[in-house]
């Protein structure tokens, strides 16, 4: 057994074919849809504490306190199910936002007989095997017996799947026609509910969205309320924290 070889053929061939076939095609669609609410309200520290206030606030910002984060031109603070805190330092706005999405998905089936025409070009190759010294019976006569074999194996074998793609993209399109329609209902029926979800989200988040409002604007005031007095020439005899209470004693 000596320098192995092979025998390549190649087939082209335009397949002009009408065909019938019986297929079943199942096919999901989906969508995402989101509900979204934003809820604004106006933080005037300067009326109180002037401008020391305000800087205060946005000191504590850039620190992160509490979690807030910069974002852009604003702070942002990512509470719990959706629920964030988004303050404008340039307007002194004070967003609510409450954001919810979920992925809604419908099926279909369709199925029974369908039929078409294919018009398609059509390449396959075959390819034989055999030795220079005819080992194992081995000869070129027979790699090209070979080869041509598998080449019109190959290509029946691309004729059908011609006809089985063809069979099957229209029962899927079939089945799609009617997983959109199915899809359109289901996302506006889960849409009313998400809505509804929003809404009772934000009361349900009420108390947390305060705790935290409340959270950064006593700290603020304590920072602003600290500085005003040492830079008056007072003194602080006593600054403790206990949960959300803040006991802030000054000599002035």
């Amino acid at each position: 057994m000596c320098n192995p070889r092979r025998v390549l053929i190649r087939l082209a061939e335009t397949v002009r074919q009408e065909w019938q076939r019986t297929v079943e095609a199942h096919v999901t669609e989906q969508t995402e849809i989101r509900a979204h609410a934003t809820l604004e309200t106006q933080v005037d520290l300067a009326a109180e504490l002037g401008d020391v206030a305000l800087e205060s606030l946005r000191g504590l910002l850039a620190e992160g306190y509490g979690g807030w984060q910069a974002d852009d031109a604003a702070f942002t603070l990512a509470l719990e199910n959706g629920i964030s805190l988004r303050y404008h330092p340039e307007s002194g706005r004070l967003e609510v936002q409450a954001r919810l999405s979920e992925t809604v998905e419908a099926a279909a089936r369709a199925g029974g007989t369908f039929s078409g025409t294919v018009d398609a070009q059509v390449e396959v190759e075959g390819v034989g095997r055999y030795y220079d010294d005819a080992w194992g019976g081995r000869t070129e006569a027979h790699a090209r017996a070979d080869a041509e074999r598998n080449a019109q194996a190959q290509m029946i074998a691309a004729r059908e799947q011609l006809v089985s793609d063809a069979a099957r993209q229209q029962a899927e399109a079939q089945a799609r026609v009617e997983a959109q329609a199915r899809l359109r209902e289901e996302a506006e029926r889960r849409q009313a509910i998400l809505d509804e979800r929003l809404d009772a989200l934000l009361r349900e988040s009420e108390e947390h969205v305060q705790a935290a409002i409340g959270a950064l604007l006593g700290q603020t005031y304590r920072r602003a309320i600290i500085r005003l007095v040492t830079e008056g020439g007072g003194q602080i005899i006593q600054d403790q924290e206990q949960g959300a209470i803040i006991d802030l004693v000054a000599r002035i």
